[in-house]
């Protein structure tokens, strides 16, 4: 017959098992807490002989996960993203979790550019990497050579990578909607979160291929 001590110790196995396939970083934390607070019961127990750091430890790990899951819980509820951000989420960004997009959405600007509007000049310096949400922009790279960009293209990516100046005037073509994310505080965040890192990278990678296809 199973005692409820081999149940306690069954249960603890199940619950650290379950934590190596877990990649949602909130349920993670849940049953951690689960883990640990199994673990002291089983202790408590099972040993007769006890050592109370060994408690005082396995208490800190159940206040500090319990803690960090108050805090996700709470940045949850403050997560609304617009019409917009849903969409380029969705479109763009969908390889990074919520908390990875709301950081990114802290620091972007949207704005309106008219057309005929020129966003970038040729020689200058580009503070911003922007997105193209919609609309249309020319690109003058040149010896009267000049290229379309679109929508979920980038402006001032090479700038943003090599740190030169704009190699290129680029001009509405039309009334357009881009999101802005100032050089230095995304490169911050990028510098905290590779995750995100590799994700614009990705994203300028495929975004060159269609510019040299031009």
């Amino acid at each position: 017959m199973v005692s409820d001590a081999d149940l306690l110790v069954y249960a603890l196995l199940a619950a650290f098992a379950l934590t190596s396939v877990i990649s949602n970083i909130f349920w993670l934390r849940l049953v951690t807490v689960f883990g640990s607070v199994i673990s002291i019961v089983s202790y408590l127990i099972l040993v007769q002989d006890k050592q109370w750091f060994v408690l005082l430890f396995a208490i800190l790990i159940v206040t500090a996960n319990l803690y960090k899951i108050w805090r996700i819980s709470r940045e949850s509820a403050h997560m609304h993203f617009s019409e917009n951000e849903i969409l380029l989420h969705q479109k763009v960004f969908n390889e990074l979790n919520q908390n990875q997009y709301m950081a990114l959405m802290r620091i972007a600007v949207w704005r309106d550019v008219n057309n005929g509007e020129i966003v970038v000049h040729k020689g200058e310096n580009v503070e911003c990497l922007s997105l193209i949400f919609n609309g249309m922009f020319k690109v003058d790279v040149g010896k009267n050579h000049y290229i379309e960009i679109r929508d979920g293209q980038f402006i001032g990516e090479m700038s943003y990578v090599s740190g030169n100046p704009g190699s290129g005037t680029v001009v509405a073509e039309e009334d357009s909607l881009l999101i802005e994310w100032p050089q230095n505080e995304l490169k911050a965040l990028v510098a905290q979160d590779h995750v995100i890192g590799n994700c614009i990278q990705a994203l300028f990678n495929a975004d060159l291929m269609k510019k040299l296809g031009e």
